[in-house]
């Protein structure tokens, strides 16, 4: 179970946590609720962390999205679960402990990978003769507005 962080040391766990995919249910949560005195020496030591956790988690989507279609899942069900996955990092970025600066930059590299994996889809799309992928893709892109 993760506990709400309050110090530094604590939300080294609970990044690790994040950043391997376990337990969203109570991390994510926790890290909304975490807390974090922001300083200038614990401030750059955080933000790597944070950042290397959601790396981690990018790589960890992209990596699950491509074994589904590996594994024969239907593209239609592997987009939804990429929009979940994405959906739980935006979740996790809203962190109180984060001044406005920092979560918005944060937002904004969430965004420009998002962007980043649908615009290698419209590629993907495109490459498709059965033309399926773009249907799905144009069906999600008016679904989301």
């Amino acid at each position: 179970m993760s506990r709400v962080p309050g110090i530094y040391a604590e939300w080294i766990p609970v990044l690790k946590e994040f950043a391997a995919g376990r337990n969203d249910e109570e991390t994510i949560p926790a890290m909304q609720q975490g807390r974090l005195h922001w300083c200038d020496i614990v401030a750059g030591r955080f933000a790597s962390r944070l950042m290397a956790a959601f790396n981690a988690r990018f790589d960890y989507i992209g990596e699950r999205f491509r074994k589904a279609q590996d594994d024969g899942i239907p593209i239609e069900q592997a987009l939804k679960q990429l929009d979940r996955d994405l959906d739980l990092l935006f979740q996790a970025s809203q962190m109180r402990c984060l001044p406005e600066k920092e979560k918005q930059m944060l937002q904004d590299e969430l965004q420009k990978t998002r962007q980043d994996m649908d615009d290698a889809l419209e590629e993907s799309a495109r490459q498709d003769p059965s033309g399926e992928l773009d249907v799905l893709l144009r069906r999600r892109n008016k679904g989301s507005r």
